[in-house]
């Protein structure tokens, strides 16, 4: 005689030969699922940590390969720096000069000077003195007309005279070269 199971205790039991193939395969399969063993905790773990290490891994792969190499950059070589001595420089406010022809009456001319110094000790003198030092400029400026400072050669006596002018004015030190910075007729 066949066992009953719980859920068939209402159900007659009919000897396997006279079963269909049907209910023998069904049956079959139950008795499958209630062979399979329920996995154990230490095959979860070891699954779940596999998973783990290989999501770290990825992280790890993907971070490292879109990272910039920055050793490439340095690699090339670049030529030392030039060392460049520093001359000191002192840059004059602009002037505002009426232009003294008949030509350009009503007309002003804009200039902005650079004066290169001898040394960086006369930029405390040159700061002491400016005003009287911007005066002697303005004085030689204003005299001069608008083609002498479009002719070549009269710009530079301008500028031989303003540096003469500018060395009276000094006692330590000289000024070495003068650049116009802004030229403007307005």
């Amino acid at each position: 005689m066949a066992k009953k199971r719980k859920t068939e205790l209402d159900i007659d039991i009919v000897p396997e030969e006279e079963k269909g193939e049907e209910v023998k395969k069904v049956e079959e399969g139950l008795a499958e699922e209630t062979v399979k063993e329920p996995v154990s905790k230490k095959k979860l773990i070891i699954i779940i940590s596999s998973v783990v290490a290989v999501a770290l891994i990825i992280t790890v792969v993907i971070f490292f390969t879109s990272k910039k190499p920055e050793k490439k950059e340095e690699s090339v070589k670049k030529p030392p720096p030039v060392e460049v001595p520093s001359v000191p420089v002192y840059n004059l406010e602009p002037f505002l000069i009426p232009l003294a022809n008949k030509e350009s009456e009503g007309r002003f001319l804009r200039i902005s000077i650079s004066v290169e110094l001898s040394d960086k000790d006369i930029i405390r003198e040159f700061e002491r003195n400016v005003v009287f030092l911007r005066e002697n400029i303005f004085f030689i400026l204003k005299n001069k007309e608008l083609k002498d400072f479009q002719d070549k050669k009269e710009k530079e006596k301008l500028i031989k005279d303003i540096i003469s002018a500018l060395n009276m004015g000094l006692q330590s030190g000289t000024v070495t070269n003068l650049y116009f910075t802004e030229f403007l007729i307005l």
